[in-house]
């Protein structure tokens, strides 16, 4: 998880709220369809760098281990990498 909120000068901190809720999510088995929208929102708000690094942590954080195997999870890794700077 993001240990803190993002130096975010822009207001876009809550980048870092939405991903933490969805590792928060995954780690109490929350089905990944219920997890989607806080991520796809995570998306949305971030800044350029922080979408790099969505896409690097989805693939390496710890906390979302359990929900990798989803289908719809592998789906939105794809779109967000096509869609990454």
């Amino acid at each position: 998880m993001v240990d803190r909120v993002r130096d975010d000068p822009d207001g876009s901190e809550v980048f870092s709220w939405l991903f933490n809720a969805a590792c928060y999510r995954a780690l109490i088995d929350t089905p990944f369809i219920q997890i989607k929208p806080l991520l796809l929102r995570a998306w949305h708000c971030a800044t350029a760098s922080q979408r790099d690094w969505l896409v690097a942590a989805l693939t390496s954080e710890d906390d979302l281990e359990r929900v990798r195997q989803d289908p719809e999870f592998s789906a939105l890794v794809s779109i967000f990498k096509r869609n990454a700077t």
